[in-house]
């Protein structure tokens, strides 16, 4: 068995720890959204409706987790 190259572990931990900072909080990772929070992240929602009229506003929206609510 040959050993894994040092850039390819690297390269591999920090996707997996970057792809956890954008995770689904119910996952475990993303704690009560805090990266969503800080970087105003566009959380996916059911409806945008209300919004659609909304132009050139910052919409302010708390982000939700897949389980309808804040975390």
């Amino acid at each position: 068995m040959s050993p894994i190259p040092s850039k390819v572990l690297f390269t591999h931990i920090l996707d997996n720890t970057m792809e956890g900072f954008v995770a689904e909080p119910v996952s475990g990772s993303n704690r009560n959204m805090a990266f969503w929070r800080k970087t105003s992240f566009p959380v996916a929602r059911h409806d945008y409706r209300p919004c659609a009229i909304r132009y050139n506003e910052k919409l302010d929206l708390d982000p939700l987790s897949i389980a309808g609510r804040a975390v």
